[in-house]
């Protein structure tokens, strides 16, 4: 495997919880890997511990760079990858989700608005 080939984690990658020092040491064991980790972000995550990260185009839409191959594919964002078209979305209904602070884990229309998604081959 190369950094060019993409190893896919759909949902609940857990690589962020702390937002600070805490995760680095796991971040730099995935920038090791001879491969690019991409993620979606589940409803297991801590979701204001992305807030700091910025937000740049990667094959067609937004994703927030953690490290140089550590990629957070974006809510409501589709990809060409290989050819192909994947629609990004993430989260899910929960339990937990359902308290107010973890609201945004639920995927709602509104999340997805930004996208194209008529040409999407897969749903991630």
């Amino acid at each position: 495997m190369t950094k060019e080939d993409l190893v896919l984690v759909c949902g609940d990658f857990g690589g962020i919880w702390h937002g600070d020092p805490q995760d680095d040491a796991g971040l730099d064991w995935l920038e090791d890997r001879p491969y690019t980790t991409a993620f979606v972000l589940g409803n297991h995550e801590n979701y204001d511990a992305y807030k700091g990260y910025p937000k740049e185009e990667w094959h067609g839409g937004q994703i927030q760079r953690i490290r140089p191959s550590v990629l957070h594919l974006m809510r409501g964002q589709v990809y060409e990858l290989g050819g192909r078209k994947f629609f990004a979305m993430g989260g899910a209904s929960s339990m937990i989700s359902r308290m107010a602070s973890w609201s945004r884990t639920i995927p709602t229309s509104r999340k997805s608005s930004g996208s194209s998604n008529s040409a999407v081959r897969c749903s991630v």
